[in-house]
């Protein structure tokens, strides 16, 4: 039955048959199966909840609602609920209509979404962005890394890693476009890198105020920046390209491109530039 599902979609299973041995729950319901989904996949979590205490308020409010019973060993059978199966059912259509090969995490909680009037459902209703808004989220970028990631070799990486490092690539370019360096700079390792028009290497505060020194410059096109490509290296880095016109940059021909190549990697709180590159590219 669970062929399909990547190993942190099965330990969202191993957890949700957990919650329900230790609620005293003869079938593993559908609050029980976002229990696991959130004990599980934490990134998932604060990437749809729109507030970041959600996920312990959800727990209290099951808590609230369910009769507990005595608790059952893990050792003994537990079936899925009828609202469960078809929470699994909706998982696998969801995966098969955004053309995903695997059932992770995200799909999980499409399929909870779908199944409108289970308690899971219910409790996420007004603290999770709209099914809709994910959907469009997986279809217009998971997939694609996906694709690419395969195409180039790389790691198979789970749905909802995609989904937060396509979250904070999207905060690092409203902030390149609208000239913040201290939101560019928050997105920064510690002593992260920068290489700046002029192939000058810089690092930690000198990185920033050579990022500051390029955003400010009056005549900069960087508010029309666009993402380029996005490809993940490994199963915790990711390289991404931003480009923009380049007539902001001295001597530089009309009809070449400014690129910004940042590599990016994953570290406690989310992903993080750890080096940026600028170069120009002439538009042929």
């Amino acid at each position: 039955m669970f062929e399909r599902y990547t190993e942190t979609a099965r330990r969202v299973i191993f957890f949700a048959r957990y919650e329900a041995s230790q609620y005293g729950s003869p079938y593993i319901e559908t609050e029980h199966l976002l229990l696991g989904l959130f004990r599980e996949d934490k990134r998932l979590a604060r990437t749809v909840l729109q507030d970041p205490d959600a996920a312990e308020s959800i727990r209290k409010e099951i808590e609230a609602q369910i009769a507990r019973g005595e608790r059952i060993s893990t050792s003994v059978e537990m079936p899925l609920s009828l609202e469960s199966k078809r929470v699994l059912r909706y998982a696998a259509e969801s995966a098969e209509r955004l053309g995903h090969r695997h059932i992770d995490t995200v799909h999980l909680l499409l399929g909870i979404l779908r199944e409108e009037g289970c308690m899971a459902a219910r409790v996420l209703n007004g603290r999770c962005v709209g099914t809709d808004v994910i959907e469009q989220k997986v279809e217009q970028h998971i997939e694609s890394f996906d694709s690419r990631s395969s195409a180039a070799s790389g790691p198979s990486v789970p749905t909802s890693k995609s989904f937060e490092l396509q979250s904070r690539v999207t905060k690092l370019l409203e902030a390149w476009r609208g000239r913040d360096v201290e939101k560019v700079f928050d997105l920064f390792v510690d002593h992260g890198q920068f290489w700046d028009e002029e192939g000058d290497l810089h690092s930690g505060s000198d990185a920033k105020e050579a990022i500051g020194i390029y955003l400010a410059a009056p005549n900069s096109e960087v508010e029309s920046a666009v993402l380029k490509d996005m490809l993940f290296l490994a199963k915790n880095s990711a390289g991404i390209t931003i480009a923009w016109p380049s007539s902001s940059i001295p001597d530089e021909p009309t009809g070449s491109r400014a690129h910004l190549i940042v590599a990016m990697r994953e570290d406690v709180g989310g992903w993080y530039v750890a080096s940026a590159h600028m170069a120009v590219l002439k538009i042929a």
